[in-house]
């Protein structure tokens, strides 16, 4: 099947999948032009993956999860969109848990909870207490 590529959407700092196109923004606010960083055109890419695949929607209602594990496997790293986010470090959810220094992940997140300072597991009850819409976005 065809997925439409919608890119320099003049907003920044995100993407998004509609269900039926992924969705780039242009540089600005601190961030790089998404539709020019890999890690996050496959993240957005994994949630069609996920919704279009033989079981559609392994992680029902957002695909969060399994559209940032498409990622990481397709650019070989647990730092989601290297380079996203110029000059600073990555760090997700209300607490603002930083990415070490050493870890180098300028992107959005990363998925391996030992690159964090705290170096503590995000589990779902961590998400459901630092996230926006119950845990589905962790910024």
């Amino acid at each position: 099947r065809q997925l439409t590529a919608n890119v320099n959407i003049n907003n920044n700092c995100n993407a998004f999948w509609s269900g039926s196109s992924i969705n780039f923004y242009t540089s600005g606010g601190g961030c790089n032009n998404s539709g020019e960083n890999v890690g996050i055109i496959a993240h957005e890419w994994g949630h069609d993956w996920d919704a279009y695949d033989v079981e559609g929607g392994i992680s029902f209602p957002s695909g969060e999860g399994v559209a940032d594990l498409y990622a990481a496997f397709y650019v070989g790293s647990s730092c989601i969109g290297r380079g996203f986010l110029p000059g600073r470090f990555c760090r997700t959810g209300k607490s603002r848990d930083l990415c070490k220094a050493s870890s180098g992940c300028t992107g959005v997140r990363d998925i391996d909870y030992m690159q964090y300072v705290s170096e503590s597991a995000h589990t779902m009850t961590w998400a459901r207490n630092n996230c926006d819409n119950n845990g589905v976005h962790c910024k």
